[in-house]
């Protein structure tokens, strides 16, 4: 899951500026992407790579198109999700949104666990760096109509709709007036509104 990679990674794979260059850390190639982004040591450079090898990031730039699932908060916020039987939150600084650029991202879905682990502030913060950053998302948003909205990417005259659900945690889900994640029961049904929005998409992606 490169998504929930990217947080921790920024976290963990980049050794001590004095750490002998061959430690295991430094040697991961490709660690788990939005778990990772924690806090980094440094500020990085436009078109740097942090956390990911030259080799990983010239492996992404071969793909057609890259859309990875963002298990994580972009934020600075500190209050964290009021579930006192919630086990893990993550949550990544600002600048982490430059691996993803990096890496050549075309898009993410918000929809998972995590995308409110720092409240609905740090949903709003992440969506606005995405915003700023030109990644378009789909999963989640600032209110239910946008978490719906499917992101559609194109590439060669082929054009792909996708839309992001989640069926956990139902207390994430959005509402008309509140920023939240796309939830669906996926053990009853697609629901009647995921009919028109992959009939929306379907209309955008003519074959």
């Amino acid at each position: 899951m490169l998504g929930r990679c990217v947080a921790e990674a920024i976290l963990q794979a980049r050794d001590p500026p004095d750490a002998p260059k061959d430690t295991e850390r430094t040697k991961m190639p490709f660690p788990p992407a939005g778990r990772t982004l924690g806090t980094l040591p440094r500020k990085p450079k436009p078109n740097e790579a942090v956390v990911f090898a030259p080799e990983v990031v010239d492996l992404a730039h071969e793909a057609d198109l890259f859309f990875l699932n963002l298990e994580c908060c972009i934020t600075n916020h500190h209050q964290r999700w009021p579930n006192p039987h919630k086990p893990f939150f993550f949550r990544a600084p600002f600048c982490a949104v430059e691996e993803l650029k990096v890496l050549g991202v075309d898009a993410v879905t918000l929809a998972n666990n995590h995308a409110l682990d720092y409240d609905v502030t740090g949903l709003e913060d992440t969506l606005e760096t995405l915003d700023e950053a030109g990644i378009p998302y789909t999963g989640a948003g600032r209110n239910l109509a946008e978490a719906r909205q499917p992101v559609i990417l194109e590439h060669e005259g082929m054009r792909i709709g996708i839309i992001g659900v989640t069926d956990h945690p139902l207390e994430f889900d959005a509402k008309a007036d509140r920023p939240g994640v796309c939830y669906v029961d996926l053990q009853r049904y697609v629901c009647e509104w995921g009919s028109c929005y992959i009939g929306r998409a379907l209309n955008q992606t003519p074959c």
